[in-house]
């Protein structure tokens, strides 16, 4: 059993075709855990329209940032894989096919991930965004593109709340110690969107102070 934790926050132009995404693909015993992070726009509107019984659906009153809302997710999930996927992606076609033939052929591995392809989202004019450059298909070990067994993560330990960036990268920082089997696949798993909220990602300069704070947390972690 997968349970697949999607966080939403004001993401209603594109929560619909994550949550599609992964409901077309999983078992009927999965469970799709959709936090909806005080959105103040319709994103609670659109996720209510999805009608299916493996949707579990929390509310929160407070914003309280990703690594908190999937915190939540992961307090109530049931599966024995963990599975991730953030509101304004979405997973690539046979992703949950070819996990499973991996988990049959490697005697439940620890972690499988795959490869991520960058899009330019339709709603933007890609002039905007010019001076950016797309990254090629590659191996990134993104939620979207990581599939983790539960009893590793609770092992470990769950997302860091005081993070403001990077917390996926402590998290697997984490699991890393533990020296997992991992199997990582040639297949694209992951879809990611490049939007005009989220473009900065692509700028290494933008993003490297919330890095620096991931890496000296891991720092000070393997010191104790």
């Amino acid at each position: 059993m997968h349970s697949i934790i999607l966080p939403c926050f004001n993401a209603a132009l594109y929560v619909e075709e994550a949550i599609y995404s992964v409901i077309s693909q999983i078992a009927k015993d999965d469970e799709l855990i959709i936090i909806d992070d005080a959105s103040t726009d319709s994103s609670l509107e659109v996720i209510e329209r999805s009608k299916d019984s493996r949707i579990r659906l929390i509310k929160r009153q407070k914003n309280g940032g990703i690594g908190v809302a999937r915190n939540d997710g992961l307090k109530i999930a049931q599966g024995h894989y963990i599975d991730f996927i953030d509101a304004d992606d979405y997973w690539s076609s046979h992703r949950y096919e070819i996990i499973q033939t991996i988990i049959k052929q490697h005697q439940s591995p620890d972690i499988i991930s795959g490869k991520v392809e960058h899009f330019y989202s339709p709603d933007i004019d890609p002039k905007s965004l010019a001076h950016f450059k797309l990254p090629p298909v590659q191996q990134a070990h993104l939620p979207g593109s990581v599939t983790i067994r539960h009893d590793l993560i609770k092992k470990v330990g769950y997302f860091e709340p005081h993070l403001k960036g990077g917390e996926f990268i402590d998290l697997m920082a984490k699991i890393l110690r533990e020296q997992p089997l991992w199997i990582k696949s040639d297949a694209i798993f992951l879809s990611r969107r490049i939007h005009l909220t989220n473009y900065t990602t692509l700028n290494k300069d933008q993003t490297r102070e919330g890095y620096l704070a991931v890496i000296k947390h891991h720092l000070k972690r393997t010191e104790t």
